[in-house]
């Protein structure tokens, strides 16, 4: 036997197995499974501007309401009602996560992926909205109503916020 047989052939190269340590991470980064749907600016900014606008309804009201000035806020409510229900559906029609290779499936699991919250939260963003504002058609508010109203909506936006903004990571 010579030194030169003893030398690794092939694969058993450093630089061949440098070769395939580079392929294997090349196709492991292509694979990348996603759990959660891509970040969207324009859902972030929306739910921001709603935010404020119920924020500011909620101010208009907090010292109480009567059923005969209701008209005078009823373009607030359409409005903030409005553009929650219009986030809500760019939420519900952006692309979910497809899992990869693996077919919706987390590897080694047998849990589909998750689709994303935000649709579903949105919806109960604009439930105390709605009740409020008919309840400030029927009967009026009382400070007390409203602080309520108020708790119930900080609630569920400030779920939508936090996940639609972790998705930025």
């Amino acid at each position: 036997m010579t030194a030169s047989s003893l030398q690794p052939q092939g694969w058993a190269s450093p630089l061949s197995r440098l070769m395939l340590m580079a392929l294997v991470a090349i196709v492991l980064v292509g694979c990348a499974v996603r759990l959660a749907p891509d970040f969207d600016q324009s859902i972030v900014s929306g739910l921001e501007e709603a935010n404020k606008e119920a924020m500011t309804l909620f101010a208009s009201v907090s010292s109480g309401t009567s059923p005969s000035t209701y008209s005078k806020r009823e373009p607030a409510y359409n409005s903030v009602i409005g553009r929650i229900e219009a986030l809500r559906l760019s939420a519900q029609a952006r692309p979910g996560p497809t899992g990869g290779p693996f077919g919706g499936l987390v590897p080694g699991q047998e849990i589909p992926l998750l689709e994303s919250p935000t649709p579903e939260v949105l919806a109960t963003v604009a439930e105390p909205l709605v009740f409020m504002r008919d309840t400030d058609r029927s009967r009026g508010l009382t400070p007390t109503l409203v602080e309520g109203f108020k708790n119930s909506f900080e609630i569920s936006m400030a779920q939508a916020l936090t996940y639609e903004k972790a998705l930025q990571r």
